[in-house]
């Protein structure tokens, strides 16, 4: 059984796992994509990604920091943006 990494409070009580963090960080790169009416496609050819990985993010898989702050430059956001409110 996988272990759960948890943001937690002052009070040691989890707000929102990891799994659901990346499932709101791909909701909002694909909300994002979408306003700027590019395809997974052109996405992917802008960030050097395949279609196929652009989609695995877009559902949720978990992205390290460096490829975050690449993918935010392309769709003009700040990384900050992917966290607001979480």
């Amino acid at each position: 059984m996988e272990a759960h990494a948890y943001i937690v409070t002052q009070e040691d009580t989890p707000l929102v796992s990891r799994f659901d963090v990346s499932k709101e960080i791909g909701r909002r790169l694909r909300a994002r994509r979408h306003e700027l009416h590019l395809t997974t496609m052109q996405f992917g050819e802008l960030c050097n990604l395949t279609p196929s990985l652009v989609r695995d993010y877009e559902v949720g898989r978990p992205m390290p920091a460096a490829r975050l702050w690449q993918l935010s430059q392309v769709i003009d956001v700040t990384p900050d943006y992917f966290f607001q409110r979480l």
